[in-house]
């Protein structure tokens, strides 16, 4: 097999695991996203395999040792099939690192995160597609999805909360690095080249409103701000005013969109008290109903503090000690099964020492980025990635991180940062 073929088929096989990884799981036999991501892997291994390459780095070896720490917390499982799927979902993710460091070598490198924007904005754009049907009241398309998923979007939807992906809005920095760059990478028209990032900027602000998850408007504020304000030579005045423009756009169609469209305002989500009677219907809407989860967690994390709980068991222990556990309720179920940060659930799951090495690995993380940051070039790549990296980041402390989305792009992206780091050290 020639060089060319070989590259091109790694090519396919990354753009195929990132967009499928990004959008609903299809209702298919096979999971294309975790096929893609093991063909990708090994075909990456054969590739190095017969490269006199030993150069591993603290990062990687730290890396290492938490996947190790992290398979020992079946000590403690109580259902085994429950921790298998989880187990599953952490190695696919995991991989992700390792195929982001191979596969971006100092010759593809620009290519390869190129092509990974293009993917992820691709992505972006399918499940904006799905978005909107759920506007519009057209749920024809769940029948496609699988059944758990499907279920899960459904429940969300009767809340006025619809919902396909939480990273949607870290397709900003790349789009407004493309801006910056005067990249067209419109699709299909050519007279939409200029304007498409724009559009997209737009639609993604109105329907972060319009879903009625605080994260996500986090998210889009964090990454619009934070490229422009980490590139240099950028006219902070003319951000805030670009800036100010899409969010009143935004604003404007969320205020005239509907109101029997069944979407409750976001800003009230954003000051909720424990008082309000919707607590007791829906614990989860409420910002401080996160306090019993950080408690439980605690808790449950101190009674197993060597090997922790295992894999998808927070759930177990939480409803047993819950007053009014809603055994029945799928949403309930899918909501209380881990305590919404990435920190503690690697407490309760693997117990002190999972905790110890994802904040050592954190540490390293920010460490290396400030020195990125403190050194990249005018619009370097790096940095749109160290933004993504760091929104993925946010959203893991109020969120579950157990998702195959979530692991993928958090080990993909560290992955690729990883390997500007390598290629440095080799020239030293």
């Amino acid at each position: 097999m020639s060089n060319l073929i070989y590259n091109r088929i790694l090519f396919v096989l990354m753009f195929t695991s990132l967009v499928f990884t990004r959008i609903p799981p299809l209702n298919f036999p096979i999971q294309i996203s975790k096929i893609s991501i093991f063909l990708l892997f090994i075909l990456i291994v054969l590739r190095n395999a017969f490269q006199k390459n030993n150069n591993i780095n603290g990062e990687i070896k730290i890396t290492l040792i938490y996947f190790f720490i992290r398979s020992f917390s079946v000590i403690n499982t109580v259902e085994i099939v429950p921790f298998v799927l989880s187990f599953q979902t952490f190695i696919t993710g995991y991989l992700g690192f390792f195929i982001g460091l191979m596969l971006c070598n100092e010759k593809y490198r620009n290519k390869i995160i190129n092509v990974y924007f293009f993917a992820f904005v691709l992505s972006t754009c399918i499940n904006i597609g799905l978005e909107l049907l759920f506007l519009s009241g057209n749920n024809a398309y769940l029948p496609f999805i699988k059944e758990n998923f499907a279920q899960l979007i459904q429940a969300n939807i009767e809340r006025g909360r619809p919902y396909i992906s939480f990273f949607n809005e870290l397709s900003v920095p790349i789009l407004l690095y493309w801006i910056i760059q005067k990249r067209n990478y419109a699709p299909i028209y050519p007279n939409l080249r200029k304007a498409f990032p724009y559009i997209l900027l737009v639609t993604l602000i109105i329907l972060a409103l319009l879903s009625n998850w605080r994260i996500r408007i986090v998210l889009y504020i964090f990454c619009f701000f934070s490229l422009f304000l980490l590139i240099k030579k950028i006219d902070i005045g003319k951000t805030i005013r670009v800036f100010l423009f899409i969010f009143i756009i935004g604003v404007s169609v969320f205020i005239l969109y509907p109101y029997a469209s069944n979407i409750q305002y976001v800003s009230g989500r954003f000051f909720s008290d424990i008082n309000i009677p919707e607590a007791i219907s829906d614990p989860t809407n409420l910002l401080t109903s996160r306090s019993v989860l950080i408690k439980k967690a605690l808790d449950v994390g101190l009674a197993y503090p060597i090997t922790g709980v295992g894999f998808d068991h927070f759930y177990n222990f939480f409803h047993k000690s819950r007053a009014i556990a809603i055994h029945n309720d799928s949403l309930s179920n899918e909501v209380f099964h881990s305590p919404h940060n990435l920190l503690l659930t690697n407490f309760v799951e693997s117990g002190f020492p999972g905790l110890i090495l994802i904040s050592l690995l954190l540490f390293i993380y920010m460490s290396d980025d400030y020195k990125s940051l403190k050194n990249f070039k005018e619009y370097d790549l790096k940095v749109v990635l160290i933004v993504q990296f760091w929104g993925i980041v946010i959203y893991s402390m109020v969120h579950p991180t157990d998702s195959k989305e979530f692991l993928y792009l958090f080990f993909f992206i560290r992955g690729l940062l990883a390997s500007y780091k390598l290629s440095y050290e080799k020239t030293k």
